[in-house]
């Protein structure tokens, strides 16, 4: 692979893995669980370097918050050949420093962090015919301090972000009708010491999924 991969997102209809690196964006072939490279494009190409990735659950468009520019472009993905299209159908500002994105379960929702002098949690609507993005009334979120990564969990009640710096783990829950966030009591909770990823399952009888 080229240098420093970092960033993943998969496109789970048509066994596709999307991987931000360094320079580029390198797209993988992942049927039956190995990556065989099908493309690569200068990150140039889609708004400069990438700090974030997420992929709607339809695995329609591809979304990037471009940390030094301040921007998170929306991306149609080709239905045929999986790989992205040129140019991205919307670039809008997103704060100061842009990282970590998430979409909620139901596809209604995109939540990114951004690091100005007080972190925050924005949030957007997320039109269901062209993936577009609408600051939600309420965005803002503070209450996250630096988060560097962020996850929902599966039944789309409650968002956690990280805290490199602080070692803490922030608890929102969502509001399923309007997207917005409100603090957990006892949030931020101490979890480890130097946080960087986090992701979350629904526990069962065979494990966590």
């Amino acid at each position: 692979m080229a240098r420093w991969p970092f960033q993943i997102a998969l496109n789970r209809e048509r066994n596709l893995a999307y991987v931000v690196t360094y320079d580029s964006l390198e797209t993988f072939a992942i049927a039956g669980g190995t990556f065989r490279s099908v493309g690569a494009a200068p990150l140039e190409q889609f708004g400069g370097f990438v700090s974030g990735l997420s992929i709607d659950r339809r695995a329609k468009r591809l979304y990037m918050s471009h940390d030094f520019a301040g921007t998170i472009t929306v991306n149609a993905i080709d239905r045929q050949t999986g790989m992205l299209r040129l140019p991205a159908a919307e670039n809008i500002k997103a704060g100061d420093h842009p990282r970590a994105m998430v979409i909620d379960p139901t596809g209604r929702f995109l939540y990114v962090t951004s690091i100005p002098k007080q972190a925050t949690i924005l949030g957007y609507g997320i039109d269901a015919r062209t993936g577009l993005l609408a600051a939600l009334a309420t965005s803002p979120f503070k209450g996250a301090d630096g988060a560097d990564a962020m996850t929902i969990t599966p039944n789309g009640a409650y968002l956690y972000a990280t805290d490199f710096g602080s070692d803490r783990v922030s608890g929102f829950a969502i509001d399923a009708a309007t997207g917005a966030l409100s603090q957990l009591a006892g949030s931020p909770f101490t979890a480890g010491v130097g946080l960087q990823g986090i992701v979350s399952c629904r526990r069962s009888r065979s494990g966590c999924n």
